[in-house]
């Protein structure tokens, strides 16, 4: 059990990692100008809303991770998520 209350937790961080680096990737190719802190901000939010929204789904979905069929299919979509996840810096 305690097993897979960690793949659960882990999921979660899987998320926040995930947020992290689009987060890194946006601002990092975003130009910024004398309105920075409300460009800034409004990227931010935007992301925020994304990832509340699919660690929403993902409890939901999961039942907490009662619902161990989904459980399976979301810990399948987060290590494609991962796998696939666009570098911080082009070329890298």
């Amino acid at each position: 059990m305690q097993a897979e209350v960690l793949k659960h937790e882990q999921g979660h961080y899987a998320i926040a990692y995930l947020q992290q680096q689009e987060l890194l990737r946006t601002l990092g190719r975003t130009r910024f100008g004398r309105d920075y802190n409300i460009v800034a901000k409004q990227i931010f939010d935007r992301i925020d809303a994304k990832y509340r929204k699919l660690n929403t789904a993902y409890e939901t979905e999961t039942n907490h991770m009662v619902n161990r069929e989904q459980q399976v299919s979301w810990d399948k979509y987060l290590a494609r998520c991962l796998e696939y996840m666009p570098p911080l810096v082009a070329g890298n």
